[in-house]
């Protein structure tokens, strides 16, 4: 027979742990409400009631996404605190659990903010490009530079480029292989990034020309790769294909990489879909005759504003590309007719400003040391 005592100090033991793990689990949930919750200023929440404001709407329901996702990211954590046998890493674990929540947050106020710029931007309406997206509106690709003529700012004509940059490069190849996406056949283009001579991304991006010239992206595979310090062989890994999206795929939707006529104010969607693939451009000039003021690379800055200089002759185009999944980063780029790319500078980056000033220019606009060495 149990003794009575036992039994009411066992029952007060439950109690308190009970009432103790409840106490917690409503602290934590707090915590979690207070993040989830999107703090909107009383004019973004009006304006549901103000008419169909597609593109305000969307914002704001990407933010009530984004919060559940910073949650459901919390929980996972908590989840593999509970693992940890060691007091003090638990309990920093946990501490890491809130701080990533926190910080969830931020990024999810500061995409609401810049999603709601880009909606003054671009205006309220919906963007759908499924009526468009028929084949007699497109040429065929592979006749691009016989039949029909190019982009003059992104030539979809086969043959490779490489770029180089202070940390790496990166080489990109217009192929012959086509893939048909959403009905309209489009081009492969292979783009191969390396740091330090290893390759850390290894892209197929897909491009279409409509019938007027512009050049549609259509999607893209994306395979990052990474090495880690203690493996042997040392050798890149596959670690995940984060950016990768196709057109008409989840709700995906393409978006026009390059005008064929492109104004200075354009401002228009490049890719499209929501918290995976939403850059934008905007045309900053059309008959740019060398680099903007502000605009310096940190390195070889005397060579490359020459090389601008010699290439572009009150014909150069100049956009400035931003995604609101990176609020405050930006970047400017340069394209000369006939040529293409010609320079890509970092003009903005809230988070790694020693970042702002690297440039990536054709391997042609500068110098090879090594090699005037070699042929001195």
């Amino acid at each position: 027979m149990k003794n009575p005592l036992q039994y009411q100090s066992a029952c007060s033991v439950s109690t308190m742990a009970n009432a103790l793990v409840k106490s917690r689990l409503t602290q934590s949930l707090a915590l979690v409400a207070a993040v989830t919750i999107i703090d909107l200023p009383p004019a973004a929440a009006n304006q549901d009631r103000q008419g169909d404001r597609a593109c305000s709407k969307s914002a704001h329901r990407t933010a009530t996404a984004c919060s559940f996702d910073g949650a459901d990211n919390y929980w996972v954590i908590r989840a593999n605190c509970e693992q940890l046998l060691d007091p003090v890493a638990k309990s920093d674990c946990r501490k890491d659990a809130v701080t990533e929540l926190r910080e969830s947050r931020r990024t999810c106020k500061t995409q609401l903010y810049a999603r709601r710029d880009l909606c003054r931007q671009i205006g309220e309406q919906g963007y759908d490009m499924t009526s468009f997206w028929v084949p007699e509106n497109f040429v065929n690709p592979l006749e691009i530079g016989i039949s029909v003529t190019p982009n003059s700012y992104f030539e979809l004509l086969e043959g490779s480029k490489s770029y180089r940059s202070e940390d790496g490069g990166n080489t990109v190849t217009i192929t012959r292989d086509t893939k048909l996406i959403g009905g309209v056949t489009c081009l492969t283009v292979k783009d191969i990034a390396e740091e330090e001579g290893v390759v850390v991304e290894d892209t197929d991006d897909w491009y279409a020309q409509d019938i007027d010239g512009n050049v549609w992206y259509c999607g893209e595979i994306a395979q990052n790769f990474e090495t880690f310090d203690g493996d042997n062989p040392a050798s890149p890994e596959l670690t995940d294909t984060d950016g990768s999206w196709k057109a008409f795929a989840d709700y995906a939707q393409p978006g026009i990489l390059m005008k064929a006529a492109p104004q200075i104010g354009d401002v228009y969607r490049q890719e499209m879909q929501i918290e995976d693939a939403e850059d934008v451009a905007e045309v900053l000039d059309n008959v740019a005759d060398g680099i903007l003021d502000g605009d310096d690379c940190n390195d070889d800055g005397d060579e490359i504003s020459a090389y601008i200089d010699s290439v572009c002759n009150n014909d150069c185009l100049i956009t400035n590309e931003f995604s609101p999944l990176e609020p405050g980063v930006a970047e400017h780029k340069y394209y000369a007719p006939g040529i293409g790319l010609i320079l890509e500078i970092k003009t903005e980056d809230v988070n790694n400003p020693e970042e702002v000033g690297t440039c990536a220019v054709p391997v042609v606009a500068i110098e090879d040391d090594d090699d005037d060495e070699d042929h001195g």
